[in-house]
């Protein structure tokens, strides 16, 4: 049994992230859960969420990811979401300029599911950046 699990986060933009690691606690659907080395084979998908790796017995990276899945086997671990961010490079202000956008564009939408579509992304929007202040506590 290997004390590792090999682990990456690819986007359609790029590979975000790809080492061996202990540990990895993925946001799936149904809540969140720990992946090992070992773990059982399945696919899940994925919330809007933080995914927080482990090495050392230290947290060595926290990224936000959004919709997608999770693919494990017993040695490999890998997230496809079609968005990933490092926490770190995740900026407060830039979010609260989005929402104020997003906001404008709600009150000037014409049709109903012109502003579903855009409550829709409001909320994903306003999830995020209480994501980041929980996390930032």
């Amino acid at each position: 049994m290997s004390s590792k699990l090999h682990f990456r986060i690819v986007s359609p933009e790029r590979l975000l992230f790809t080492d061996d690691i202990e540990m990895v606690i993925i946001p799936g659907s149904r809540g969140d859960f720990g992946v090992l080395p070992s773990h059982s084979p399945m696919v899940s998908t994925l919330r809007p969420g933080l995914v927080t790796i482990y090495n050392r017995g230290n947290i060595q990276e926290r990224v936000y990811v959004a919709n997608g899945f999770a693919h494990l086997t017993e040695t490999d671990c890998t997230i496809l979401a079609e968005e990933s961010i490092f926490l770190a490079e995740m900026n407060a202000e830039m979010i609260e300029e989005t929402i104020k956008y997003a906001k404008q564009e709600l009150e000037n939408a014409r049709t109903e599911e012109e502003k579903a579509a855009l409550k829709r992304d409001l909320d994903y929007i306003r999830s995020k950046l209480e994501l980041l202040r929980r996390v930032n506590q």
